[in-house]
């Protein structure tokens, strides 16, 4: 199938490769003219990836009707790690310039259905950052 509608691309710290979302999943791909390869394995509906600073990860949201999360994922391969504890409308991923923190918007799924300002995705939204490892039960 060809795909002519890619959503939040975003190049690699390095400019050597590309990441995005198309028909719900995420692809990488070498640039300048890679074959886009399916960068995760599951159902979930994958939006908005987010490079690390050294390029070693990407971060990005799962949306849902029932909310949504924020994972982590190595390039190199491996399972994708959850990172946020609640589900939530989560939106527009960002690392710190460490790549200690993720920093995103947090919002619901009502305010995100019945908004007419930007989609929903960022009126009533709070600004919140998730560390970028898997937080340890106590």
């Amino acid at each position: 199938m060809k795909v002519r509608l890619i959503m939040d691309p975003a190049e690699s710290p390095d400019g050597k490769k590309l990441v995005f979302s198309a028909m719900t999943h995420l692809y990488t791909m070498e640039l300048p003219s890679g074959t886009p390869q399916r960068f995760t394995s599951g159902n979930a509906h994958e939006f908005q990836p987010a490079w690390s600073p050294d390029g070693k990860a990407i971060a990005y949201v799962t949306w849902s009707s029932e909310g949504g999360q924020l994972w982590k994922k190595s390039v190199s391969g491996g399972s994708p790690a959850l990172l946020s504890k609640s589900l939530a409308v989560y939106s527009n991923p960002a690392w710190s310039p460490d790549g200690s923190k993720i920093v995103l918007l947090r919002g619901n799924a009502y305010d995100r259905e019945n908004s007419t300002f930007d989609g929903g995705q960022t009126a009533n939204a709070d600004l919140v950052w998730i560390p970028r490892t898997v937080a340890t039960p106590t």
